[in-house]
């Protein structure tokens, strides 16, 4: 007989995915940043706004996997 998952706790969930949102935004950051450096010019250059982008990307990732996260669970249970 097979078991079924009868639920998923939201927050627990948000809690993992955020964490692996983070760790594999962290794996693409220094890619980013050294095409962006050696890569070719665009008009603004590279530390107009770009680097702060990237230096928050694996923040935003995070919140974007903690809300999936969530959003999942609920829709799931």
């Amino acid at each position: 007989m097979k078991k079924r998952l009868q639920h998923i706790a939201p927050l627990q969930l948000g809690i993992v995915l955020a964490t692996l949102h983070g760790a594999f935004s962290l794996i693409a950051v220094p890619p980013i940043i050294l095409f962006s450096l050696f890569g070719p010019k665009s008009g603004t250059g590279f530390l107009s706004g770009g680097i702060i982008f990237i230096i928050l990307l694996p923040f935003m990732y995070a919140a974007a996997g903690f809300i999936v996260g969530i959003i999942t669970a609920v829709v799931y249970n």
